[in-house]
């Protein structure tokens, strides 16, 4: 196989980027880039594949439902919404705990402090 016919699997990720600073050095403003990166496939298995990760070796199942990376753009795509969706979840039980912290030490809380709060979610 020839390295223009060589076999790669894709994982989508993303990454905050500074967009610059201004006048006084101070950071402009950042914003989320989404790439797809191509990890070539080095060995295939009956489980899975190894592929080279940045001169490393590392192994995908096949059939797992989370895995490193997918063996097309359209998985890859599906993958990383499913691992946004689970951040998504993640990030905000740790915002709802942080409120029933503050609200616990007597903290008041109100919209001014923490956008979208809502109050009775803390009872």
């Amino acid at each position: 196989m020839s390295a223009i016919d060589r076999e790669v699997w894709y994982r989508y990720e993303d990454h905050l980027v500074s967009c610059g600073v201004d006048e006084w050095c101070e950071a402009d403003r950042t914003t989320v880039r989404l790439y797809c990166y191509e990890y070539p496939v080095i060995k295939h298995t009956w489980k899975g594949v190894w592929l080279d990760i940045h001169g490393r070796k590392r192994f995908c199942l096949n059939k797992s439902k989370k895995r490193f990376a997918c063996p097309s753009k359209e998985e890859a795509k599906e993958s990383f919404i499913a691992r946004k969706r689970a951040q998504i979840g993640i990030l905000n039980q740790q915002v709802k705990n942080a409120q029933k912290a503050l609200f616990l030490a007597g903290e008041p809380l109100d919209e001014s402090i923490i956008p979208g709060l809502e109050l009775s979610s803390l009872d």
